[in-house]
């Protein structure tokens, strides 16, 4: 298979594929518009979203010095106030100068194929760098299976590897690293991850064994999900004869409970997600 020009793996197109082979050809190589809705209510669904975006964004703004209080009175969305207020009781001004870069992109190779990570924080701490991932989920996984996650993997292999301008006197260690999952909806719930030479060198075995699977696969060979209650929530599903209505938007965590030990997260959106969507 021939990967489109400029073509990077991301942990949201290698998710994609874990979740749905055939849904990985249509976004990430086919690049298909497909017009349907992820879920209804549409009102509620893209206020989710909206708010998810906007929650990043202030984050970035805060620790980048932009007063609290006017971000705080750009806010008159109730959910999101609650995850804003949440967040600045979890990481007060007392902590801002450890962090050290935001929606921080590395970029590398891995059995050498090309991969971008786009990581929210970065946070050191005495000798550790810490990843730190804001999601704006309702249910919030196991610590079990985010470290399995695809994304958890990548995040921290990339940063073993790659992230000497983050500190640039000494290469960073795998046992420095760890990677923080951090929830508004469970503000005193944060799952830290910690990393290990041993799991540095599985997960390259991992990536690069994914990744060339999926670059030997010929196109039109890309299985559909036998898992068909992710198609409720995919907006190709129509188009694969998985149906034609939305799954329900207030029914997600229960979707999400039956996937935790599948690594597929149906709404556990990232920033690269979310801004995809046309609002």
């Amino acid at each position: 298979m021939i990967l489109p020009e400029n073509f990077h793996f991301t942990a949201s197109n290698l998710q994609d594929y874990l979740a749905c082979e055939r849904r990985f050809e249509l976004k990430a190589i086919q690049q298909l518009l497909w017009p349907a809705l992820p879920s209804q209510p549409v009102q509620e669904q893209e206020t989710h979203m909206r708010n998810g975006a906007l929650f990043h964004q202030y984050i970035q703004q805060y620790f980048l010095g932009v007063p609290t209080e006017l971000i705080t009175n750009l806010i008159n969305e109730p959910n999101l106030m609650q995850w804003w207020l949440n967040f600045l009781a979890a990481f007060p001004e007392t902590e801002k100068a450890s962090f050290v870069g935001f929606e921080y992109t590395l970029a590398g190779f891995i059995g050498g194929f090309p991969v971008l990570a786009k990581l929210d924080a970065i946070r050191l701490q005495d000798d550790q760098c810490l990843i730190y991932d804001w999601k704006t989920g309702f249910y919030q996984p196991k610590a079990q299976s985010l470290a399995k996650k695809i994304q958890t993997r990548l995040y921290m292999f990339m940063l073993a590897a790659n992230g000497s301008s983050i500190h640039p006197n000494q290469p960073i260690q795998p046992d420095q690293i760890s990677m923080t999952y951090w929830y508004p909806e469970f503000p005193s719930q944060e799952i830290r991850l910690s990393y290990s030479q041993a799991q540095h060198q599985e997960n390259e075995q991992v990536l690069t064994t994914l990744m060339q699977e999926i670059v030997d696969k010929e196109p039109g060979k890309f299985a559909l999900t036998q898992d068909a209650k992710t198609c409720q929530y995919c907006v190709y599903r129509s188009l694969c004869g998985r149906g034609t209505s939305a799954g329900e938007f207030n029914r997600q965590m229960d979707a999400e409970n039956d996937l935790d030990s599948q690594d597929n997260f149906l709404y556990d959106l990232d920033l690269d997600q979310i801004q995809e969507i046309a609002f």
